[in-house]
């Protein structure tokens, strides 16, 4: 990839992709930093959503322990 500074707050970045032109998008600095931004809260939320996926799964994971309930054994399981 290529990067040129266009302006005080534009970058221009060139991907040479595997058509014969090479693609050409312009960026606003600031746009950059609000995407960035946008991108770490989606991240952020995700990562909150699945970690409380994990905790309620662990606690069934937990129940099933004082339950005494186990994973099936599969048949090569059994062989050995």
């Amino acid at each position: 990839m290529e990067y040129k500074k266009i302006d005080a707050n534009t970058i221009e970045r060139t991907k040479q992709d595997p058509l014969p032109e090479p693609k050409v998008d312009k960026f606003d600095y600031d746009f950059l930093i609000q995407q960035k931004k946008n991108i770490e809260s989606q991240r952020d939320v995700y990562v909150v959503q699945r970690n409380i996926e994990i905790a309620e799964i662990d606690e069934m994971l937990a129940e099933c322990g004082k339950l005494n309930i186990v994973a099936k054994v599969t048949e090569e399981e059994k062989e050995v």
